[in-house]
């Protein structure tokens, strides 16, 4: 889980539960490294706990 509170974002960020859930090397934007190779990293929000600020993410 990663503790929402360090990270607030402007309220217009790329993924969450209502927008893009996946960030994949498939995805818009997609996982790549500085070298914009890709990175075969996916993941997927399962949940957003916006009361705690709790996001909970899973592996594709």
């Amino acid at each position: 889980m990663i503790d929402k509170t360090l990270f607030l974002g402007e309220g217009q960020d790329a993924f969450g539960l209502t927008k893009n859930k996946i960030f994949s090397p498939w995805s818009n934007p997609n996982s790549q490294n500085v070298l914009k190779q890709s990175t075969g990293v996916g993941i997927e929000i399962v949940n957003e706990d916006v009361e705690n600020g709790v996001i909970t993410l899973g592996h594709l």
